[in-house]
Formats: structure tokens, sequence, C-alpha cells
């Protein structure tokens, strides 16, 4: 195993997935982990003419932030060397295209974030990538 990608929202179910991979990749150096979190884009007609892109922008990197900091400092707490990376866009469909593109071995993440409301709605996170995904999947309850 080579990288492993672990998508986290800060919810407690992310929480138990990051602890899940701190003890798989524990005693592995050289495993290329990179914690993701994907902020839904906002559409035009939800904000009002006084809400600048760049404000947009500040909320997404203040959101995404705090929704990693829980797993970075359990990371950092065992000493697991890890990527950070913060992206927008349909949840599911960017985990999907980052573990492409990285060519991830292993896909890890929760199976509830704190999206339960709108997951009855538009779909589950997990299911979507389950879907999408070409690699191993290993989802946290």
């Amino acid at each position: 195993m080579k990288t492993v990608l672990l998508a986290v929202d800060g919810s407690p179910c992310a929480q138990r997935a990051t602890r899940f991979v701190a003890d798989l990749l524990a005693g592995r150096p050289g495993v290329r982990l990179i914690v993701l979190n994907v902020q839904p884009p906002v559409m035009a007609w939800q904000v009002s003419a006084y809400v600048t892109a760049e404000m947009v922008n500040q909320i997404h990197e203040r959101l995404g932030h705090d929704a990693i900091e829980p797993s970075r400092v359990l990371l950092d707490e065992r000493a697991i060397p890890h990527e950070r990376l913060q992206l927008t866009g349909e949840a599911g469909t960017v985990i999907a295209g980052v573990a492409k593109e990285e060519n991830a071995d292993l896909v890890v993440m929760g199976t509830r974030g704190h999206g339960t409301v709108a997951s009855l709605v538009t779909g589950s996170v997990a299911m979507k990538v389950l879907h999408l995904v070409e690699t191993p999947l290993t989802l946290v309850k």
C-alpha cells in the first residue's frame, strides 16, 4: 500500500475513520496519507449581492480547516505523516476523482457525516463514493 485517501468532515464518524487509519498505518513508514475535506459549492442564488467570491472562499477555507483539524490532531499525536487537502464540489464525485488522480490504494471514510438531513434528500456521500471509486473503499461506522 502506497497511498491512502482519508475523507473527513469533522464528524464523530470521521474521527472513528481517522483512528482506523492511524491504527492501520502505525509502524508502516512510507505510506502516503492524504486527508481530504470537500466543501459544497455555494450557488449564486444562495448568497446576497453583498457576499463576494473571496468571502465564500474564506468561509470554505475556515470550514475545511475546522473539519480536518480533529483528524490532524489525532494523526500528529500518533506521529502519522499526512498531507491535507481542501476542495470544493460535490463530495462523492470529488472524493472519487481525488482517489483516481492520486492513485490511491485505499479510500477510507465514515458512513455518516454532518450532512445527515441532506443525505436523505440527495443520497449518501458514502454510497456515491462506493459507486464511483475504482479502488478499495473502507467505510467506518
